[in-house]
């Protein structure tokens, strides 16, 4: 991966990461998926331009702050 659009993504990240007061997580097909502990819902980014497309997915019954985990395949 080119050394600018590394630093675009890590610079990307920390954007949303602060702005949303939330964690981060890469999945492999380079979006930014950022979890909320305050809408229990996993929002996904575009990598690239850091638009935002879509919740991702929303957690039932959760408590307290969300966690992500992408396996080997994803």
């Amino acid at each position: 991966m080119p050394k600018s659009l590394l630093a675009a993504r890590v610079a990307l990240a920390l954007v949303v990461f602060y702005a949303s007061s939330a964690s981060f997580a890469f999945a492999g097909i380079g979006d930014v998926y950022v979890t909320s502990d305050a809408s229990n819902q996993v929002r996904q980014y575009d990598g690239t331009s850091g638009a935002y497309q879509t919740v991702f997915t929303t957690a039932f019954a959760a408590n307290g702050e969300l966690g992500i985990h992408f396996g080997a395949t994803n």
